[in-house]
């Protein structure tokens, strides 16, 4: 399982979640396009969470979730707030970045190119050309294929709704063989399958995801 948490976890016991088998963690680094008070501390707790689970020996990635509009200084002054949470912490990230796209304020359902030229924007302005997209499964049609062709998906969708997902590799398994299209992308590399995982030396529920490349490729 991989995790994704924010400052909304509150403190993390990050040696406990090693101990618990957890190899992987995405954490939130940052939020739209202004470096004021909350997000300042969103980079407090977001660079500290980063350090502290490096040195638990998990593998650790952060994302920015996107508060897209037309304007495209937005898009850059987002990448430029992304870059510079991250700059001091860069030596301990070991995963690709992530960009949260859930929000679509005036880039309408049928806008996707300019959803896509807001995302190449924020793309050149964070430095993080090699980036996942994360976006509900549902949402997936609303980007071109142009843009899948360069962004690996990382999906959310939650078939258990409320519920804390099976840990058992075979029902994981049985559930994704079953998935609906995720046009435009042929598939995706990670599955956020719960917001309501439990895991030792967290608080609370958390987001949980699978990476789907250790599934069998006829699965994918």
């Amino acid at each position: 399982m991989i995790l994704d948490v924010s400052s909304a976890q509150g403190v993390i016991n990050w040696p406990s979640v090693y101990a618990s088998g957890i190899r992987h963690a995405y954490v939130q680094i940052s939020q739209g396009g202004s470096r004021n008070g909350a997000q300042r501390e969103r980079e407090r707790a977001g660079r500290l969470n980063v350090i502290r689970a490096h040195a638990a020996g998990l593998e650790v990635g952060v994302y920015h979730y996107a508060h897209p509009r037309v304007v495209a200084q937005d898009a850059i002054d987002e990448g430029v707030v992304f870059a510079g949470a991250c700059e001091p912490i860069l030596d301990r990230l070991t995963l690709p970045p992530a960009l949260d796209y859930e929000e679509w304020g005036a880039l309408t359902p049928g806008a996707p190119r300019a959803r896509e030229e807001w995302i190449s924007r924020w793309l050149e302005e964070s430095g993080a050309p090699s980036t996942l997209l994360y976006c509900p499964r549902s949402k997936c049609s609303r980007f071109p294929a142009s843009l899948a062709a360069r962004m690996p998906l990382w999906v959310a969708w939650y078939p258990w709704g409320d519920a804390a997902p099976p840990t058992d590799h075979a029902e994981l398994l049985r559930v994704w063989d079953h998935h609906a299209s995720l046009s435009p992308w042929r598939h995706a590399e990670l599955w956020q399958c719960s917001s309501s995982g439990s895991v030792p030396g967290i608080h609370g529920r958390v987001d949980v995801s699978v990476d789907v490349r250790q599934l069998p490729e006829d699965s994918r």
